[in-house]
């Protein structure tokens, strides 16, 4: 059977690190219903992001349904503080679009 698409579950505070490596990372964990104890990671299809962005740059994902503020930039990795969800968070699905300063 192909693989079932995931999605992630991000609420306010959250830490997501976005990569340049698509490969699938672990799990972020579980802390209660719905909510990420660990750092989730995902890849990032576009390496000019990783050029281009800075910290306190925003970040929207999922058609601008998730925002969140970049606090961290290393080399192959964004670290994206969880700034705007619904309350009781909202699901990043692949392959949404986002928007940045950068291309993302």
């Amino acid at each position: 059977m192909p693989p079932k698409p995931q999605s992630l579950v991000l609420n306010q505070g959250d830490i997501l690190i976005l990569t340049r490596s698509l490969k699938p990372g672990p799990p972020a964990g579980v802390a209660g219903k719905n909510k990420a104890a660990g750092r989730a990671r995902i890849g990032v299809t576009l390496p000019e992001f990783f050029d281009c962005v800075r910290p306190g740059d925003p970040v929207w994902l999922d058609d601008s349904m998730i925002g969140g503020t970049v606090s961290m930039v290393a080399p192959d990795q964004v670290g994206l503080e969880t700034t705007h969800t619904r309350a009781g968070g909202d699901k990043l699905a692949p392959r949404r679009a986002s928007t940045s300063r950068c291309p993302i």
